[in-house]
């Protein structure tokens, strides 16, 4: 149930942080991708020793955030002259 409001409310803030981010559903993959990869680092004893059932939601926003900044680079329009995006 926690983990199900994480990536809720983790979607809305990005929604409301960046309006013309994309397609709803894009993001909250994203946020259920990032709650799965920071349960998996948790999980694998990197930050804290592993405990099923647990939620680590400092691990999981950060992973959330990396993946919303992915997918903000990768899903954002090519730009017509100028400086090339790098």
């Amino acid at each position: 149930m926690l983990a199900a409001l994480l990536v809720l409310v983790a979607t809305q803030v990005t929604r409301l942080v960046v309006p013309g981010r994309g397609p709803y559903p894009w993001t909250l993959l994203l946020s259920a991708a990032g709650l799965i990869g920071g349960e998996i680092v948790a999980g694998s004893g990197y930050l804290a020793s592993p405990a099923i059932g647990v939620v680590h939601p400092v691990a999981d926003a950060l992973v959330i955030a990396l993946l919303q900044a992915g997918g903000a680079y990768v899903t954002a329009p090519e730009q017509t002259g100028g400086r090339p995006r790098r």
